[in-house]
């Protein structure tokens, strides 16, 4: 039935005018979010701003990975859109998930949309990478060198999500790219320069953390 056999003890908010129906489970939607104890609304929050933070996130990320990779400016765009819904449903997925660890309301916003805003950025480099596979490419090695970190940051993701994440392999992702990196000749994009010479300095070297640290990933 998706509601509540009696009255939500937590009264709701005012920003979100579904909170106020006490009889509503979970803002009515029990697929992407959850309350066990049907006392706690900061997962529902945590959901709410981690979708907008998601959605926002995904847009950006898509837009620009798909512009750097030799979209115009109306290509970026729809690549953008088109990772809006995606991007907010992993987001409002992560912020619930994350907001089960504050301890107030305004914490669970924040954690919400911080999780959210990342999930939404590796929701929209996988648009971009998807959106852009159509478009030549093949005079430019800044549109190929952005393919490269692009298509490395997203299998260092997924090997963090994984459960068996090590330096070690994280190492051979990265170095595996800074030799993708090395064929491709001196980059243009000045971003692509400082990926080669702070992160592909020796095949043993980890990628510089002070790079991810820009994108905001770390």
């Amino acid at each position: 039935m998706m509601r509540f056999g009696q009255k939500d003890a937590v009264r709701g908010y005012v920003f979100h005018a579904q909170t106020l129906n006490r009889y509503l489970y979970c803002i009515n939607d029990p697929v992407q979010l959850g309350d066990p104890s049907g006392n706690d609304i900061k997962t529902v929050v945590g959901g709410i701003t981690g979708l907008a933070a998601g959605a926002q996130s995904a847009y950006q990320a898509a837009a620009t990975s798909a512009q750097n990779m030799g979209a115009n400016k109306f290509q970026a765009a729809v690549a953008g859109v088109s990772s809006v819904i995606s991007g907010g449903v992993a987001g409002a997925k992560a912020g619930s998930s994350a907001a089960q660890y504050a301890t107030t309301v305004s914490e669970a916003a924040r954690y919400g949309a911080a999780a959210g805003a990342t999930a939404g950025y590796y929701e929209g480099i996988k648009s971009g990478l998807n959106y852009t596979k159509s478009i030549d490419n093949s005079d430019r090695a800044d549109w190929k060198a952005y393919r490269i970190r692009y298509e490395a940051e997203l299998k260092v993701q997924a090997l963090r999500e994984s459960g068996n994440y090590s330096i070690t392999a994280e190492n051979e992702i990265w170095s595996r790219a800074c030799a993708a990196y090395a064929g491709l000749g001196e980059p243009e994009g000045e971003d692509l320069k400082e990926d080669q010479q702070r992160g592909c300095r020796g095949s043993h070297g980890r990628h510089d953390e002070g790079v991810l640290e820009s994108r905001g990933q770390v």
